[in-house]
């Protein structure tokens, strides 16, 4: 019984301790300080605001809008001064790079191992000469002795059922494309002849851009941290427009930007392949060299 009298006793003031010691640390007080002129809380108390210095805003905009620049992705074979209009166009709206980073997401080439063709074909790093649309008709014709059925390249076959033309990316090796004929994109599932040579590999140059993760990494960080030092009455004066929360959708292209350099390797340039047309197109003057494999 004496046993039960304490607990009656002493429950309820530990209970009154654990439950006060929180409200007890959030007590505020009044102290003196010395403060640079301009220093406010603007109406929050607990909120301490100094003047801002200049490398406030330097460190602000590098790490946050700089940053996000140097995470967009480069798409094989894309030229500096293409990727330079590419990055101010990011910086100025953001959602700009979202494509790069779900197309690089979705291509699943860091998938792909001990094939660097199929890898290839799964970044859009390889290239392949075909016919340029024309006014021709291309529905089957009959004669008395002939059928005539147009020849449907491999991109039939893919998402958008068209072929992705090259139209400033470096292409490596030399060539000389007749006239009626360019480059495009091979498909993503594309089939590719194996090596007449059982001993021969191919290799493409490419890399994973580790700079740009760490960066983008870093950013992301910054970026939140922005977000969440976003108090005081910076939304109630500016609302969405307020300088804290424009960094929110830079901090998500970083994250895609990550994911997306790690699933897509950087290609310096496209690599062209052999294919049906590329005949065609040498026996009306065309000349290709360089070309890393052939396309089924």
């Amino acid at each position: 019984m004496r046993s039960l009298s304490h607990a009656r006793i002493w429950g309820p003031i530990v209970a009154a301790l654990v439950f006060a010691y929180p409200a007890s640390a959030l007590v505020l007080k009044n102290i003196t300080l010395a403060l640079p002129e301009g220093t406010s809380d603007h109406g929050t108390p607990g909120i301490l605001c100094t003047p801002t210095k200049w490398t406030d805003l330097v460190s602000f905009y590098i790490l946050n809008y700089v940053a996000h620049a140097a995470t967009v992705l480069t798409r094989p074979g894309e030229r500096s001064a293409d990727f330079a209009v590419t990055v101010v166009g990011c910086l100025l709206l953001p959602a700009l790079g979202l494509y790069r980073g779900i197309e690089a997401i979705l291509s699943g080439a860091v998938f792909v191992k001990n094939d660097d063709m199929r890898k290839a074909a799964r970044s859009g790093a390889l290239c392949m000469s075909v016919d340029e649309p024309s006014d021709r008709d291309s529905t089957p014709k009959e004669t008395d002795s002939l059928h005539v059925i147009p020849y449907q390249g491999p991109w039939i076959f893919s998402k958008f059922g068209c072929p992705t033309y090259v139209k400033r990316q470096i292409v490596h090796g030399t060539y000389t494309l007749p006239e009626g004929y360019r480059f495009a994109i091979v498909p993503s599932n594309a089939q590719f002849a194996a090596p007449t040579n059982a001993r021969s590999t191919h290799e493409l140059s490419a890399t994973y851009n580790v700079v740009k993760a760490v960066i983008a990494i870093a950013q992301t960080g910054y970026a939140f941290l922005t977000l969440y030092r976003t108090r005081g009455d910076q939304i109630d004066q500016f609302g969405y427009a307020a300088f804290g929360l424009t960094v929110a959708p830079y901090g998500v292209m970083s994250i895609t930007n990550l994911f997306g350099n790690l699933c897509r390797p950087d290609y310096p340039s496209l690599y062209m392949v052999e294919s049906s047309i590329m005949h065609e197109a040498r026996k009306r003057g065309g000349l290709f060299d360089g070309a890393v494999g052939t396309v089924e």
